[in-house]
């Protein structure tokens, strides 16, 4: 088996869930590989034997670079396919709306995990009061790997025509509703605004390296475009602090998985 992960992943949680997939799946002899969104556009998924598609929360649906793959990706009749959604609080229906998007390609869902991640939302970090702090830990990484161990099973059953029972993801959230109403803009709009401090900026580049939208220039200074989706990942990454929000005032930035403070 070969498996493509496609994943989005602004402070790092993400990243490391399905880095954990892809060495229990190598674990086992087969192979995978990772691709964020900006680099699996256009991608060949006919080379792969299984897809899955990773992403965190914002707003109380999947963030938007992953729901754009899934929208322009090619259709994929048959293929195994799996979800994965990492969140702070309420993941609402973000699973289910990655597998009927997945389906609506058609793509053979085989399952899904739900994992917790430290709150990465700037507006959150209060100091003494960080959601989820240190999350992913040792247990959810041992959760992920008995996750990818039932996939493993569950892909095997599919392709040697044994009937694979299909999951069953949560289907009605209130919070899911709010999901349905936000959006990449109103996420951008809900940060209040960016403001860049020029005597701290070093135009080191890493907010545009680090943006999974793609959405920062450098001219010298970091420039900010319309793609931004409001993920705070340059407010939070940013060595220098230099980017701020009217958020960031008496709260903890998040330096990424592993950095908790």
């Amino acid at each position: 088996m070969h498996a493509a992960i496609v994943y989005h992943s602004s402070t790092g949680n993400t990243r490391h869930c399905v880095e954990v997939i892809k060495a229990e799946i190598e674990e086992t002899g087969h192979a995978c590989d990772l691709f964020d969104t900006r680099q699996a556009k256009g991608m060949d998924l006919k080379e792969f034997d299984m897809l899955g598609v990773a992403s965190a929360v914002y707003g109380f649906r999947p963030a938007y670079a992953a729901l754009e793959f899934l929208r322009d990706m090619p259709p994929v009749e048959g293929k195994p396919a799996f979800v994965v959604a990492c969140s702070s609080m309420v993941p609402a229906n973000s699973l289910n709306r990655m597998a009927r998007m997945l389906r609506g390609k058609g793509a053979h869902v085989l399952g899904g995990i739900e994992v917790q991640g430290e709150e990465s939302w700037t507006a959150l970090r209060f100091p003494g009061l960080i959601i989820g702090k240190g999350r992913p830990n040792a247990d959810d990484d041992e959760s992920i790997r008995a996750f990818t161990r039932d996939l493993i099973e569950a892909h095997g059953q599919s392709i040697s025509g044994k009937d694979v029972e299909r999951p069953r993801f949560r289907r009605f959230s209130p919070f899911g509703m709010i999901g349905m109403l936000t959006s990449r803009v109103v996420m951008r709009y809900a940060m209040l605004g960016k403001k860049l401090n020029e005597d701290k900026c070093t135009k080191c580049g890493q907010c545009a390296e680090d943006c999974p939208m793609g959405a920062i220039t450098l001219d010298p200074y970091p420039k900010f475009g319309s793609r931004c989706m409001g993920c705070f990942s340059c407010v939070n990454l940013c060595p220098e602090e230099a980017i701020s929000t009217p958020w960031t005032w008496g709260r903890v930035r998040y330096k990424g998985y592993g950095n908790s403070e």
